[in-house]
């Protein structure tokens, strides 16, 4: 998920933060496993020297690693997701950052999974398809000694289609040929689509009875 300046509600329960990497000495990481790969870069951006960079690319296939462990009936759900944030060092006062994310997901189950359950029932098809992102630019300013202001601008959305149908294996004389299975596909059919845009602004600064705070929210 992504914070609660750019629209998760989770994020300000959680206050997860991003790093800001950084904009002397480039790291580059790389995995690839059963389920898929990831590639992390983490340096300076090599556009402007104030500049650093983080970028995170993963894609997973989980369904290779179904078949691997037995569970073949479970279904393919595959995951993507891309995030990319840059730091902008405008003086020793003013940052400003931009985060971008997109997470498309799909997950099927059609008859080459039906064949395989053990179950004699289960024998219902989906297909789901979600792409949700965000992006937000902030830009923080520090105010005289103690304080900071801070404004954000967003764009979040997230889509999702899913359909339900039902395979017919009883009905066929070929009850193990996921190509001889009459199926309906689409019994049930869903579509979630959700944008949002904001602006977010927050002052903060110390004070002898501890913290001043106050801020403001446009959605």
């Amino acid at each position: 998920g992504w914070g609660a300046a750019y629209g998760g509600l989770n994020g300000s329960l959680l206050k997860l933060k991003l790093a800001e990497g950084n904009r002397d000495t480039p790291f580059v990481s790389g995995k690839v496993d059963l389920a898929g790969a990831e590639l992390l870069y983490d340096g300076p951006s090599g556009i402007d020297d104030n500049t650093s960079m983080l970028l995170s690319v993963r894609h997973h296939d989980f369904g290779r690693l179904l078949d691997l462990i037995g569970a073949k009936d479970v279904g393919r759900p595959v995951m993507t997701d891309v995030l990319l944030k840059t730091v902008t060092r405008i003086d020793e006062d003013t940052k400003l950052k931009v985060i971008g994310i997109f997470a498309p997901e799909k997950n099927t189950r059609d008859t080459s999974h039906v064949v395989e359950a053990e179950a004699p029932l289960d024998y219902m098809l989906f297909e789901s398809k979600q792409d949700a992102g965000a992006l937000g630019v902030t830009l923080e300013q520090l105010v005289g000694d103690t304080g900071e202001w801070r404004n954000t601008v967003y764009y979040r959305f997230g889509k999702e289609n899913t359909y339900q149908g039902e395979a017919f294996p009883e009905l066929s004389d070929s009850p193990k040929d996921p190509d001889a299975i009459p199926v309906e596909e689409r019994i049930i059919s869903s579509r979630e689509d959700e944008k949002e845009f904001g602006w977010r602004s927050d002052y903060s600064q110390d004070n002898r009875f501890g913290r001043f705070q106050a801020g403001l929210r446009l959605t």
